[in-house]
């Protein structure tokens, strides 16, 4: 690609400011990312894409390029959108934000649309002074998931591809509406949900089960806030897998037995609290390792599984004994103790 030479001269004056401003635009939105358990990309713009948009004739000045410097940050679903935006215009000056929606399109036509954040960096604290690195700007997409996905796959594909061909074109705008569905899905998940025919599955039934129990008795105080797990849905899963791999399966028969045995197990749990004092759950285990301790005791669980570690803590094994037999304990390494 012949590029003019003034071009040349204004892209290589600029690059060191560029660089800059990407350095100091990386430093702000990386943590925040890892915060929030977002993705980040991002670019530099090279010489020859900078000599393509000129060409589009879009742009009057060299000031009026947006993007010498861009970066993506992904978000799970478009509700965090707007947190988003109101974090970008508190770490930088807004130059310009065009959101999705903001743009007239036919509604049977499925294309790009991320909002887009431009900004320039903050000038000095109290100066009024603005440098090059102050003055250019740099932009932000914010994309869903879905969307992020969409645009890295199909972007080479169609967009810088070295042919023109409609039915690619026309490819790429179908998944670009499939982007759109699953997006408009995860926003309305819960009424979505709703509209879907539950059957049952007795695993699923189980794990409702445990879910249920525990958060009821943390809510009412019997058993501490503080041994809530982070995750209910993990937590039900864990203590149906430990049920699986420590009970006596031959008590029962058929699909339902995870179920049955459950059941079970939260009616042991059940009675122990009502034999104990009010308030006397222990504090220093997991609320899964108590339970655990709690099924031996009652002999609701047995120590035979070879395949499913668990944890076995002097503090657990202080308050049951009855786990000392237990066959499979997870081993810490002797470098990372």
């Amino acid at each position: 690609m012949i590029l003019p030479p003034n071009l040349k001269a204004c892209h290589n004056s600029t690059r060191k400011y560029v660089e800059i401003i990407a350095g100091k635009v990386k430093g702000t939105l990386l943590p925040y990312c890892e915060q929030r358990g977002f993705a980040f990309a991002s670019r530099t713009k090279t010489l020859e894409s900078i000599a393509e948009k000129i060409e589009t004739g879009r742009y009057p000045r060299w000031s009026a390029l947006d993007d010498l410097f861009a970066c993506t940050l992904v978000i799970p679903t478009l509700l965090e959108e707007e947190d988003v935006l109101v974090f970008l215009e508190s770490v930088f000056k807004r130059h310009h934000v065009s959101k999705r929606g903001a743009t007239l399109k036919s509604p049977d036509v499925f294309r790009f649309e991320s909002t887009r954040f431009i900004g320039k960096l903050m000038p000095p604290h109290n100066s009024d002074e603005e440098t090059p690195i102050h003055k250019i700007p740099f932009e932000v997409q914010i994309r869903s998931a879905f969307e992020h996905a969409w645009s890295v796959t199909t972007h080479s594909l169609t967009y810088k591809s070295p042919v023109v061909d409609w039915r690619m074109m026309r490819l790429s705008a179908q998944l670009k509406a499939v982007v759109e569905q699953l997006d408009t899905l995860i926003l309305g998940f819960w009424d979505s949900a709703k509209l879907i025919t539950e059957h049952s599955w007795p695993e699923v039934e189980a794990r409702k089960s445990v879910a249920t129990f525990f958060q009821q008795r943390v809510e009412s105080g019997i058993i501490p806030d503080e041994l809530a797990p982070k995750d209910w849905s993990r937590f039900s899963d864990n203590f149906v897998q430990l049920l699986r791999a420590h009970t006596n399966r031959a008590k029962t028969s058929g699909s339902r037995w995870i179920k049955q045995v459950t059941d079970e197990a939260l009616i042991g749990i059940d009675e122990h609290l009502g034999e104990q004092p009010p308030c006397t759950v222990p504090r220093t285990i997991s609320l899964l390792q108590w339970a655990h301790g709690v099924l031996c005791q009652r002999s609701i669980v047995i120590n035979s599984s070879d395949d499913h570690s668990v944890l076995l803590s002097p503090e657990l094994l202080d308050l049951f004994p009855c786990l000392c037999g237990c066959k499979n304990k997870f081993e810490f390494d002797e470098w990372a103790t």
